[in-house]
């Protein structure tokens, strides 16, 4: 007998955890075989009480969640000003844990990344967040960035599958 299993997959640009907080535990509760890829959730580093990336592992009770603060350099640096910004991150069904997993060593500021450790393969979910399109160098630095970091992980895994 054959074991599949069927994944929804969706991705969802949050535009701040605060602000898309209810929604998200909505379509947890509409779709339970779902991994969410989310950009822009706007999530601190974990720091003492305050609303961090952790948000993303009670976002429902039968979901758990993983992701990358956008703000961990400028976190470690100095007091951080102005509004929340960036971040990537999943929203996944616990019933994937055994076979799910984060990929830390491809963290980034705008990519975060799961794998899938299938029977027959392994296939990587890369969630990028890229710049939002402007003129200038530094949107060309940030962008080129994200395509290397993504080159990166295809390269160091070449029998692996991607999506």
């Amino acid at each position: 007998m054959d074991n599949k299993v069927r994944i929804n997959l969706s991705t969802y640009n949050m535009n701040g955890f605060s602000s898309s907080e209810h929604f998200l535990n909505m379509k947890c509760e509409e779709n339970t075989n779902s991994i969410f890829c989310l950009q822009e959730h706007w999530l601190r580093p974990v720091f003492k009480n305050i609303r961090s990336i952790n948000q993303l592992r009670n976002v429902h009770s039968s979901f758990d969640g993983y992701g990358v603060s956008a703000m961990k350099n400028s976190h470690d640096k100095s007091i951080l000003m102005g509004r929340p910004y960036g971040g990537t991150g999943f929203v996944f069904s616990k019933l994937f844990t055994p076979f799910l997993k984060p990929v830390q060593q491809y963290e980034n500021e705008r990519i975060s990344v799961m794998q899938i450790n299938d029977r027959d393969s392994v296939i990587f979910i890369i969630n990028a967040y890229f710049p939002f399109k402007q003129n200038g160098e530094e949107y060309r630095i940030q962008y080129l960035d994200v395509l290397g970091g993504i080159r990166n992980i295809m390269t160091n895994n070449p029998s692996a599958r991607f999506i």
